[in-house]
């Protein structure tokens, strides 16, 4: 997995995190935990559910948004917190993530 970092000293945003990945795969998956690990401590979740996820954007930016407001979404609406995802980014017609995640 790649890393990631909260920025305390951002204050435009409630938070800020820095991300970094090995391609753009692990920087989608770095990404989900970071935001998992955000809003719980993912040490305490027990893994019960897979789940099937697909984004398409024209930008790879905007990607990359959609899926972390995604991971916000789904977390407020089924309680839903990603810790661990695989996912595959492809750009062919404009970008898409398939996210296969256990829940």
């Amino acid at each position: 997995m790649g890393r990631y970092t909260f920025l305390e000293d951002v204050a435009l945003a409630d938070c800020a995190i820095e991300i970094e990945g090995r391609s753009l795969d692990d920087l989608f998956e770095t990404a989900a935990a970071a935001i998992a690990r955000l809003m719980v401590d993912p040490g305490t979740l027990v893994i019960t559910v897979d789940r099937r996820i697909e984004l398409e954007a024209a930008e790879r930016d905007l990607l990359l948004h959609d899926w972390l407001s995604e991971m916000i979404f789904l977390k407020d609406r089924d309680a839903l917190i990603f810790p661990h995802a695989t996912v595959r980014v492809t750009g062919e017609g404009g970008w898409r993530a398939r996210v296969v995640s256990d829940i």
